[in-house]
C-alpha cells in the first residue's frame, strides 16, 4: 500500500461524504484515527468544503467540495496519463525496435 499525501485523504473524505455520512464512518472510509480525521474534518469545514448537519449528526459534502473533487480528479487522471507516457518513453530503447 502507498502512502497517501494530504490531497488523497481531502478528496478520499469528500467523495466518501457525497451522500450525508456519520463520522465513524468516514474514519473506517480514510482508515485514519479519530483524532487525525477531526483534524481534516475541521479544515475542510474551515473551507466551507464540507458541512456537518448538527440536526441530524451527518457530514455532507458541499457544492464547494465537490467542484474541488472534480478537479482533484481531473488533474489526477492527467498526472496518471502522463506518468504512463513517461513510463513508455523512458522503457523505449531502440533495440526493443524490431
Amino acid at each position: 500500500m502507498h502512502s497517501r499525501d494530504s490531497q488523497e485523504i481531502i478528496a478520499e473524505i469528500l467523495r466518501g461524504s457525497l451522500s450525508s455520512v456519520n463520522l465513524t464512518r468516514i474514519i473506517y472510509k480514510v482508515c485514519l484515527t479519530y483524532a487525525q480525521t477531526k483534524k481534516y474534518l475541521q479544515l475542510l469545514q474551515k473551507n466551507d468544503l464540507i458541512k456537518y448537519d448538527n440536526r441530524i449528526k451527518l457530514y455532507v459534502t458541499t457544492d464547494k467540495g465537490k467542484k474541488y473533487l472534480q478537479i482533484y480528479d481531473e488533474i489526477a487522471q492527467s498526472l496518471s496519463r502522463r506518468q504512463l507516457e513517461n513510463i513508455k518513453e523512458m522503457s523505449y530503447t531502440p533495440e526493443n525496435k524490431r
